[in-house]
């Protein structure tokens, strides 16, 4: 779906003049190279704007869809709102893409969590394309402890993204040293 054309009337005024566009504000100015595909590196506060941003972001395009499921549950969005980061059962994001690029997308994509070959839950994987810059915000439901969530995966994908959420120690470097190519 495209994120440019979506319209929401579920967000209140206040909210949509007052926190969010204080965060479009202080983001800009730190995604903008990304988008454009330039070098950058983003402090540990940084970070966490740029992630709290794509947060943002995916809750409000997640709500502007037609489907009421599978939705962040109400305390992560209140969460968000009052403390201006995400929950911490969240992970977030960020790779490069080259090719035939779409200037601008949102998607879900949902997939069972299996134990011992039985359902025990969710994965949301909530992507956010703009031009070059990729953010995947990815959430378990229901959410594991904090010390337990997203355990890294069997395969190294260090070379192709780089995480915003929790933010790095020290600095995050933009792009990763690999992009992915989109087949468009």
């Amino acid at each position: 779906s495209q994120v440019a054309t979506l319209r929401n009337k579920k967000i209140c005024h206040n909210c949509n003049t007052g926190w969010m566009s204080d965060l479009e504000g202080q983001s800009a100015h730190l995604l903008t190279p990304m988008i454009l595909g330039r070098p950058c590196t983003l402090t540990q506060k940084e970070q966490l704007i740029a992630a709290t941003w794509a947060t943002k972001t995916a809750m409000v395009c997640e709500i502007s869809m037609d489907s009421d499921e599978g939705l962040f549950p109400r305390e992560d969005r209140r969460l968000l709102m009052e403390q201006q980061r995400p929950p911490g059962h969240l992970r977030v994001f960020a790779t490069i893409v080259e090719g035939p690029i779409t200037p601008v997308h949102f998607g879900v994509m949902r997939t069972q969590i299996l134990l011992n070959e039985e359902p025990i839950g969710l994965m949301h994987l909530y992507t956010i394309q703009l031009h070059t810059l990729v953010l995947q915000v990815i959430r378990q439901e229901p959410p594991a402890p904090v010390e337990h969530v997203l355990d890294p995966p069997s395969w190294d994908m260090s070379d192709r993204e780089v995480r915003m959420y929790p933010p790095t120690v020290g600095q995050f470097f933009w792009p990763p040293k690999e992009s992915f190519t989109s087949k468009t």
